[in-house]
């Protein structure tokens, strides 16, 4: 099941972790979550603007490399832009930064685990 986080690994072992499904509440990530309609917003957006990104039903998360995060921004920036919910907004400012910062080390951004 998909679940309403977005993780950003701190290290290279936890992305391993993701890559053989066993990432757990020892391994090192920031996590930003959204509620239920927060998520549906981002994944319509997603589903718009960056198809690929889109984590499908029974998917365990979609893992985004630091090279695609690029292309995954613009998303970010036009949802904020968009939104006239406050707190969702701070959301989207944190995620922006997180991603801009896991883009920067060279790291992925885990959708929705």
């Amino acid at each position: 099941m998909v679940e309403h986080r977005i993780l950003f690994p701190r290290d290279k072992k936890t992305v391993r972790d993701f890559e053989e499904s066993s990432v757990d509440e020892r391994s090192n990530y920031e996590v930003e979550a959204l509620t239920l309609l927060q998520k549906m917003d981002f994944l319509r957006q997603l589903t718009m603007r960056a198809p690929q990104f889109r984590p499908w039903n029974g998917e365990p998360g979609r893992l985004i490399a630091a090279a695609e995060i690029p292309t995954l921004l613009p998303v970010i920036v036009e949802l904020r832009k968009k939104t006239p919910d406050l707190e969702f907004g701070r959301v989207l400012d944190r995620i922006y930064a997180k991603s801009c910062k896991s883009r920067d080390i060279g790291l992925p951004i885990i959708l929705f685990r």
